[in-house]
């Protein structure tokens, strides 16, 4: 009930989150696994559909 009130007033968040590993080579020789941790929070709006002129989501860097 309380979900749907708050998208019904437009004040939802979503938020979604992206875990991978990287590996690089340099010079021929392989790098360690570097971890990288994205996150980003997606406004809701009334309509129940993502919210704002330009649906273009922009990933942030999550530490833990």
């Amino acid at each position: 009930m309380a979900i749907r009130n708050s998208i019904l007033n437009g004040t939802a968040e979503l938020k979604g989150a992206l875990r991978t590993q990287l590996q690089y080579k340099t010079l021929g020789r392989n790098s360690k696994h570097h971890g990288v941790n994205l996150q980003a929070v997606l406004p809701i709006g009334p309509d129940c559909k993502i919210s704002g002129k330009k649906k273009k989501i922009k990933l942030r860097r999550h530490f833990e």
